[in-house]
């Protein structure tokens, strides 16, 4: 696993919300599949409904979706959380606004997710070890 580290100056809250922020970053950044280093081996991570296991498989999500490069989008992470702490764990909720870009070159809000992180103290750093996402409101039925 190559470490890639977050100063280790601030608390590990606040390094963990700037790893959220810069895997999200790397995401719309066209850079995806560099956004592997910050999940640990083990890490689970929901996507769209489906659950990955592991970093192979979140390593071929996320290098899918680098290959989209029709698809150009913002993540804002939003109310970032952290609910809880110990010497080794922390878990941070926050909500995520998913902007897309449109036809015209505007971008267009998407859906806004509700997620919970959840990190590990590693050698290399904090890794996330699960991420779970749900729509913060349910889709509204068809007319």
């Amino acid at each position: 696993m190559r470490c890639e580290l977050v100063s280790d100056h601030h608390s590990p809250d606040a390094q963990c919300r700037a790893i959220i922020v810069n895997y999200h970053g790397d995401i719309d950044r066209g850079r995806a599949s560099t956004a592997i280093v910050y999940f640990d081996d083990d890490a689970e991570f929901e996507a769209r409904g489906e659950r990955l296991r592991g970093r192979e498989q979140i390593l071929r999500f996320l290098t899918d979706r680098e290959a989209r490069t029709d698809r150009h989008t913002v993540h804002v992470v939003a109310n970032p959380v952290t609910t809880e702490t110990s010497n080794d764990t922390v878990e941070v909720s926050a909500l995520i606004m998913l902007h897309v870009r449109n036809a015209e070159g505007g971008y267009a809000l998407e859906r806004v997710l509700d997620t919970v992180h959840r990190f590990r103290s590693t050698a290399c750093g904090w890794k996330i070890v699960s991420r779970t996402s749900t729509p913060l409101h349910a889709a509204v039925p068809a007319a």
